[in-house]
């Protein structure tokens, strides 16, 4: 179980040996280290480094474009650093909405890769999804910038999950990108999770607004 809560933490978890292998990384830290170079990362965790034990430092930390709120280092026979990602709950906002049908805008957006002969996207969409209200110029952001020329992309409603904007609860959809582009994409709209070869977008289910 203490494996499956580190594999599958949110946070990048590194571990390297004395000569700066890398002899284990969780699911984050490979979506991070895809664009990193591993000797700066390993020359961080050494100079930052405790005499023994572990150390906990909450300052913000950047490599190349990815910016961490702090980190842990902890010294035994290997040196493991942790690094914490930026956990600032999303600014849901029910002001200048548009309403959307999430297939067509993302149709929409496959349209203008299909334009590009080697792009072979493939859309398993969920046609129980009904309109919504959201932001769309920023899925449409999103979309381009995650999609790639191999990506999957399908749709679901969150079974057992919701989220209360102003106090009312609203059910959540998930965009779910496979094989998507490696960038380090934010957006202050939506939550973006990303696994070992996919990201999500989940975005709320607001179906009416005053």
């Amino acid at each position: 179980m203490f494996d499956k809560l580190i594999e599958f933490d949110i946070n990048p978890v590194i571990v390297f040996n004395e000569k700066g292998e890398i002899i284990y990384c969780n699911q984050e830290a490979e979506v991070f280290l895809s664009s990193q170079n591993v000797k700066t990362i390993f020359n961080f965790a050494l100079n930052n480094a405790p005499k023994k034990g572990i150390k906990t430092k909450f300052e913000k930390v950047k490599f190349n474009k990815i910016e961490f709120n702090g980190y842990s280092i902890f010294v035994d026979e290997n040196l493991s650093i942790r690094f914490f990602i930026d956990t600032t709950p999303v600014d849901y906002s029910l002001i200048n909405l548009e309403k959307i049908d999430i297939s067509m805008l993302i149709d929409f957006v496959c349209d203008i890769f299909s334009l590009k002969k080697d792009f072979n996207i493939k859309k398993l969409f969920d046609p129980t999804i009904p309109e919504f209200y959201g932001d769309k110029n920023e899925i449409i952001r999103l979309l381009k910038n995650y999609i790639s020329k191999d990506s999957i992309i399908s749709t679901k409603i969150v079974i057992g999950e919701s989220i209360i904007i102003n106090n009312k609860k609203h059910p959540l959809i998930e965009v779910k990108i496979e094989n998507p582009n490696k960038k380090d994409i934010k957006s202050s709209t939506y939550e973006i999770k990303k696994g070992e070869n996919f990201i999500s977008i989940r975005i709320p289910l607001i179906q009416g607004i005053k």
